[in-house]
């Protein structure tokens, strides 16, 4: 709300220092501003500032900066003070002397969350493009509100998707706290932010799929396979169990107008989404939704703030499993399960 406030600067710090580009004296509030320059590699720093010590976001405003250099992410936030500085580059005199130690060397990936005051309406997880989009992690719904989570592994070089999620739609940033989340990937950050609605979804890694070094080199057949006389049978798809969700939601005496009321279903001992409310609930309303589910052990979740009464039942294969008037929230567990809820 505050455009005047806020002004950068890009130095070059291979060419003594020497600032290549600038912004400042804005006087447009909320509006997105673009400006670009082309730039040679080299060792770079960006600084942002604020006169007034707030930042950009979030207590006059949900400002944000994103900088990217070629194309990878090499800064983005917006809660910083007076000022922050974030680097990337090196000078052709600082360029290491290394050679591989192999041909397709793993890179370390890291996940930083901070949850807003709704932790259990946010998940996320990561697929792998290049292998037929196999769910390879995955974290959420979360238990601690306004707390920083952090996840870090070693993948081996391929093409990437992360995707965030909040059940409710109004994302982790900023209507109910300051949440984000950043993704460094082989000491990049490719991905981030806080300001979505239902989800979002980043790509990255390989600019395309990696082929192995040691896959067969084959000749094709002088002679063409005979095709088979008759089709093979096609198995149906079936709905391993049927879920029904009917919820009624009632009048809600909230001063601030920001009840939520959502529900999911997880499996994998409670790590991964397989249902969840597909529209956000207005009050007085009765919702119902269903579909399938192939797995055999279940966790389902309704959760609602402490202004909210909401009447709900959970039917599987036409059998009730859990109904109730709840206020805060309710976990039933069914199916055959190995561990407790």
């Amino acid at each position: 709300n505050y455009p005047s406030e806020t002004s950068w600067s890009v130095v070059d710090h291979c060419d003594g220092d020497k600032e290549i580009l600038s912004g400042a004296n804005y006087d447009v509030k909320n509006k997105l501003y673009n400006e670009g320059i082309n730039i040679a590699p080299s060792r770079y720093s960006f600084t942002i500032k604020d006169s007034y010590g707030d930042g950009m976001c979030c207590n006059y405003g949900n400002g944000s900066y994103n900088v990217t250099f070629g194309n990878d992410i090499v800064a983005i936030g917006a809660e910083y003070g007076y000022e922050e500085t974030k680097s990337w580059g090196h000078c052709d005199s600082e360029e290491p002397s290394q050679s591989p130690t192999s041909v397709n060397p793993e890179k370390d990936l890291e996940i930083s969350v901070t949850t807003d005051r709704y932790p259990g309406e946010t998940s996320w997880s990561i697929i792998d493009i290049c292998d037929e989009g196999k769910e390879i992690m995955s974290e959420g719904p979360f238990q601690l509100k306004n707390t920083l989570f952090t996840f870090d592994t070693v993948l081996a070089p391929s093409r990437f998707k992360i995707i965030m999620r909040d059940t409710w739609g109004d994302g982790i940033c900023c209507k109910h706290g300051n949440g984000s989340y950043e993704v460094h990937y082989g000491g990049k950050l490719v991905a981030g932010g806080g300001s979505f609605q239902r989800s979002e979804a980043t790509e990255f890694g390989e600019d395309a799929c990696p082929v192995s070094p040691y896959a067969p080199s084959i000749s094709p057949s002088s002679t063409p396979s005979k095709i088979p006389s008759t089709l093979p049978t096609l198995i149906p798809t079936t709905c391993g169990h049927h879920y029904n969700v009917t919820v009624t939601t009632s009048t809600v005496y909230d001063l601030y107008n920001d009840s939520h009321v959502a529900w999911n279903i997880l499996y994998d001992e409670g790590r991964t989404i397989a249902a969840e409310n597909s529209t956000t609930y207005e009050m007085d309303q009765t919702y119902t939704e269903n579909g399938c589910l192939e797995k055999n052990c279940y966790r389902f979740n309704i959760f609602t703030d402490s202004y909210a009464e909401v009447n709900y039942t959970l039917e599987i294969d036409d059998i009730e499993i859990a109904s109730s008037n709840i206020v805060l929230g309710e976990t039933t567990l069914f199916g055959t399960c190995s561990f407790s809820p």
